[in-house]
């Protein structure tokens, strides 16, 4: 995946993660949060390479 993949894929968690704190979804709220997480160290583990 490249960065612009990567930070396409966070714009998209990133709403969906407010649509389920708007509806009270937590369990999907969560799965956000952690997909998130996972995609920022992919792009910070993926920076050391690009270099």
């Amino acid at each position: 995946m490249t960065n612009k993949e990567i930070y396409q894929q966070i714009k998209h968690y990133k709403s969906l993660r407010a649509a389920a704190v708007f509806t009270g979804n937590r369990a999907e709220g969560q799965r956000c949060s952690d997909m998130l997480e996972i995609l920022a160290a992919h792009i910070t583990c993926g920076a050391r390479y690009e270099r």
